[in-house]
């Protein structure tokens, strides 16, 4: 190296090749088809809920009061997370038609990663929610079966998503330095 290193370097770091627009748009495109795949047997798993709720619920003898409570319950969370999870593709612009640019690309792929960080935190607290109401639907039930019903799914459930989180922010720190560095050429 010279004697002006930081020269050298900012030479080296804008010599850089940028992200080929292509490759951005192809993985964008790839991208959207697997969420509105896993959009359609998301909801095609809710409608199948909703649809053995309300069969249970109308073949269910009326002296079973607490299995309506639970039916209700399940009836309700079904249709609360997919709400929310809706909400948060909106908000985030999951579905929207690929950008013209690579820079606008870049943002479509951080609005992305910022959407599974947002769905993981639902997620959560939606886990967080079924054992709430597990346990006052359930407040004589068995502790251990408790745990093994509820709490040890919930538990593995945040354990995923921790490291799928970790992942997203990695993945969010590399497309902000490429964004900015695309910025700055």
């Amino acid at each position: 190296m010279s004697g002006d290193d930081w020269g050298d370097l900012a030479t080296t770091w804008t010599s850089a090749p940028a992200p080929a627009a292509d490759t951005l748009l192809r993985e964008i495109r790839r991208l959207q088809r697997r969420r509105r795949l896993l959009f359609a047997l998301e909801l095609a798993a809710t409608i199948a809920t909703l649809g053995l709720v309300a069969f249970i619920w109308f073949n269910l003898p009326v002296e079973r009061v607490e299995g309506r409570r639970w039916l209700a319950a399940a009836a309700a969370l079904a249709i609360g997370g997919q709400s929310v999870h809706w909400w948060l593709r909106r908000r985030y612009a999951l579905f929207s038609a690929p950008a013209a640019n690579v820079v606008a690309l870049i943002d479509q792929r951080i609005r992305a990663e910022r959407y599974v960080l947002a769905q993981l935190g639902a997620g959560t607290a939606l886990c967080v929610v079924v054992l709430f109401v597990a346990r006052a639907l359930l407040p004589s039930a068995d502790p251990v079966k408790l745990l093994l019903g509820a709490v040890a799914p919930t538990l593995a459930s945040f354990v995923w998503a921790l490291w799928r989180a970790r992942r997203a922010a990695r993945a969010l720190e590399r497309l902000r330095a490429e964004r900015d560095a695309l910025g700055d050429g």
